[in-house]
């Protein structure tokens, strides 16, 4: 029995998938196959290359403590429409700002250059192929040019985690043998499909469901256009949670998707919610966890570790 684990998207709350790696590891559940989308490919990247959710927990720390999230439209992005309110002239600064933003999206492919995205990329991720990492590995992302989601599971590990990382209208799409990618998350956010390709009998699905809070009203046409594009996806990534055998779903709703700064509440819920489904995971993988596969991790650890 494969067991892969399909990391889904959701940005700054991707960040609850290193507890659910934690908990995983403490328990010796072993991981066959690594599939992610947006947040969820850079965290999977990350731990397919070096299977240690410790070093992962310390790689990201470190890179949010010296850099930030390194972008002022993201600061912006995280912060709720009443942390604005109190004084005429904060009021006036997040009504232009939104205003920029939305003409910025109509006028270019994003608000943001490739580097922005790419320069993090290159902090947290090795410059190799896709098929020198430990775990087997695929990143989910958008086929813009023939409408379709494509999972990268070969070639340059860091342009693959970018196109499913490349947020609609944030970042500009990653061109590639004649087509355009982005972000995985609207046609696949949690890539359980990827991890059934890429040969796994057994998948763990962690989701990372949007809180879809109530809206009375809409500034313009294109608010509008992003309400639709949300609740479509949601209901989407809901429906394809029954392909999976596990479902954990940390409970990470209520933390906006740029708020990196709340990194220990995300994986701190990534813990608890890992720790929940605990008994139907060991209840799926009693004929895993025979001596003779204890032994085989047990091994496998040894020489990650060398």
């Amino acid at each position: 029995m494969k067991i892969g684990i399909a990391l889904g998207g959701g940005g700054a709350r991707g960040i609850a998938h290193i507890g659910v790696l934690k908990t995983l590891e403490a328990q010796n559940i072993p991981i066959d196959i690594i599939c992610g989308t947006s947040m969820g490919s850079v965290i999977g990247a990350m731990y397919a290359f070096d299977p240690h959710a410790a070093h992962v927990e310390k790689k990201i720390k470190d890179y949010y403590t010296q850099h930030g999230i390194g972008s002022g439209w993201l600061n912006f992005l995280s912060k709720e429409e009443d942390e604005f309110k109190g004084s005429f002239l904060m009021e006036m600064s997040y009504f232009v700002r939104k205003k920029y933003m939305a003409l910025a999206a109509l006028r270019r492919a994003g608000l943001e250059n490739a580097e922005a995205l790419r320069r993090p990329l290159e902090k947290l991720l090795p410059d190799c192929n896709i098929e020198d990492l430990r775990i087997p590995f695929a990143a989910v992302a958008t086929n813009l040019t023939e409408g379709t989601d494509e999972a990268f599971a070969e070639g340059s590990l860091i342009d693959a985690v970018y196109a499913s990382s490349a947020i609609e209208g944030i970042f500009p799409p990653l061109a590639r043998n004649g087509r355009l990618y982005s972000d995985g998350g609207p046609t696949a956010n949690t890539p359980i499909e990827a991890c059934r390709q890429m040969g796994a009998d057994l998948v763990i699905a962690v989701f990372l469901p949007a809180t879809l809070k109530r809206e009375e009203k809409f500034a313009n046409g294109l608010e509008v256009i992003l309400r639709v594009d949300l609740i479509a996806s949601v209901k989407l990534g809901r429906t394809l949670l029954d392909q999976a055998d596990i479902v954990i779903c940390p409970e990470v709703g209520d933390i906006h998707w740029a708020a990196f700064k709340k990194l220990d509440d995300c994986i701190d819920l990534g813990l608890r919610a890992a720790e929940k489904a605990l008994p139907e995971i060991i209840a799926k993988l009693k004929p895993r966890r025979s001596p003779f596969s204890r032994l085989r991790q047990y091994i496998r650890a040894k020489l990650s570790q060398d």
